[in-house]
């Protein structure tokens, strides 16, 4: 009997530490805003750290609880793809939950709303000093009767830079896209497809050589040569929801999103049984498979697109949702 040892699926970039990341300038919503509400003072930076400071504490909290308290939890402080992940990963229970930086958050203002319209939004970022790495965080208000909850996380990559965003008092304001002509949709779909295993579709939308990407490349390579003729790897990307765009002064958008990955390992009839390494052989219930192993990751991203050129990757996590073999 032939068997093989399947090196572990998640990718586990080491690439996100970013160091002293500078603050950007200015920003300004995608999204139209509903008709203004007149019941409620505008946003400050006084007040936006404030609420900030609250829901990211929240949601460290949170993320700790597992079972239905913690699902009813996370759902109080968090909100679309920062709830998918941070379910996702209180339910593998693989180590803490990434709902929110693991020391007590010290949020920046990058921007936030301006008016007394809804929905609102908040802009900030973290750093966390026992890691050296900096977060990305997007809070939004539905309505004025909705507290601020968590809807974007995610951790930037080393050496990234945010566009020019300017100070926080210049406020989102929602009035389209700008000079950039592709749409946010268009761009998390063209970095989906350039992320593809072993056949990547390239676009001139993004581009695809930062250091997360690099690494996700590099490891699909290296288990596929791990199997060798025993069995073949695919990988394939989709974007999992609408994104969360922002457009700023120079007509390029900051695109905040999340990617669904799907790994796939198929034996070949010349492998008669494939062993499992153990936190996958937890999620599927085996150690051994004899026709193949899939392996589905939460990815959130955070991408830059300049107004006249290709997009790049600023921000990139991964998160286990579920496997199946058998």
């Amino acid at each position: 009997m032939r068997s093989r040892r399947l090196a572990a699926l998640a990718v586990g970039v080491a690439v996100l530490a970013v160091g002293g990341c500078g603050l950007p300038e200015q920003v300004a919503g995608v999204r139209s805003v509903p008709s203004a509400s007149p019941t409620g003072a505008p946003l400050d930076v006084v007040t936006a750290t404030s609420v900030a400071t609250r829901v990211l504490t929240a949601a460290t909290s949170a993320a700790a609880l597992r079972g239905p308290a913690g699902d009813t939890a996370r759902a109080a402080v968090l909100t679309g793809d920062a709830l998918a992940v941070a379910n996702a990963a209180a339910r593998n229970a693989k180590g803490t939950p990434p709902a929110a930086p693991p020391s007590a958050p010290r949020p920046q203002i990058v921007t936030m709303s301006r008016g007394a319209g809804w929905p609102r939004y908040i802009v900030a970022t973290t750093l966390d000093t026992g890691t050296d790495t900096r977060w990305l965080h997007v809070l939004v208000s539905a309505s004025a009767t909705t507290l601020f909850r968590l809807t974007e996380n995610v951790r930037m990559i080393a050496g990234a830079a945010l566009p020019g965003l300017g100070a926080p008092s210049s406020g989102v304001v929602a009035d389209g896209v700008g000079g950039t002509d592709a749409s946010a949709r268009d761009v998390l779909a063209a970095l989906a497809a350039g992320l593809a295993y072993p056949h990547p579709t390239l676009s001139d939308l993004v581009a695809t050589t930062d250091p997360a990407s690099s690494a996700l490349r590099a490891n699909a390579a290296r288990q596929q040569q791990g199997l060798g003729s025993l069995a073949t790897l695919t990988s394939r990307q989709t974007p999992a929801g609408p994104p969360t765009a922002f457009a700023t002064p120079s007509g390029g958008t900051l695109v905040f999103g999340l990617l669904t990955r799907t790994d796939t390992i198929t034996l070949k009839p010349s492998a008669t049984a494939l062993n499992v390494p153990a936190d996958v052989a937890k999620l599927i219930g085996k150690a051994k498979v004899s026709r193949f192993v899939t392996v589905t990751t939460l990815e959130p991203v955070c991408l830059s697109v300049p107004a006249a050129a290709a997009a790049t990757l600023v921000g990139f996590d991964e998160q286990v949702l579920r496997a199946a073999g058998a």
